[in-house]
């Protein structure tokens, strides 16, 4: 496999990939951690592809050059990766825990219509962070999460359809005459 301290990269991984490896790699070292082939099969999953991926997706990514990995491998990984702060975890509505490289903090807006994900700074956060603490003296764990409405495109598709819907029941609409009396107009 590969020898101690030696890092192998995936055929096609470009230079942002390959530079992430090699500063999990460190950052590993300096917590007293090595980058195993196992941890170094995940991470490199996980670089090369970019973005929030679920246990399966990375799984499928290590087998294609790992046939005989599984899924307890990944979790493990993740899990440490998890705890020392290099991986984040959360879930973006889809029922499954999806997990990313540590890189910008930033939150998700989730359409629960169409399933859009719009990415948030964190520092829209920080007066949320700021005022629990001044209110409840609670100190937040605000690291990577999603919140859940309507996006823009899909509120006006629902507000033209009420419109529509109120306009086929019929329902009257108030209009002032020019004697400032409303009267009804079907």
């Amino acid at each position: 496999m590969y020898g101690a301290g030696c890092l192998v990269y995936l055929t096609g991984m470009d230079t942002f990939s390959n530079n992430r490896t090699t500063e999990i790699d460190r950052e590993l070292r300096v917590r007293g951690y090595r980058l195993t082939p196992r941890r170094l099969m995940v991470v490199e999953a996980m670089a090369s592809h970019g973005g929030h991926m679920t246990v399966e997706e990375i799984l499928a990514r290590v087998q294609t050059r790992y046939p005989t990995t599984n899924k307890t491998t990944v979790y493990r990984t993740l899990e440490l990766l998890c705890r020392l702060g290099i991986v984040v975890v959360t879930d973006l509505g889809s029922g499954r825990l999806e997990y990313e490289l540590t890189s910008n903090p930033h939150h998700h807006l989730i359409c629960e219509r169409c399933g859009m994900r719009i990415e948030v700074d964190d520092r829209l956060l920080e007066p949320l962070r700021t005022s629990l603490w001044q209110h409840y003296g609670f100190c937040t764990n605000l690291d990577h999460f999603a919140l859940f409405g309507v996006c823009p495109e899909c509120n006006r598709q629902v507000q033209h359809r009420q419109v529509q819907h109120r306009q086929a029941q019929g329902h009257s609409t108030g209009v002032k005459s020019a004697h400032g009396k409303t009267r009804t107009r079907r």
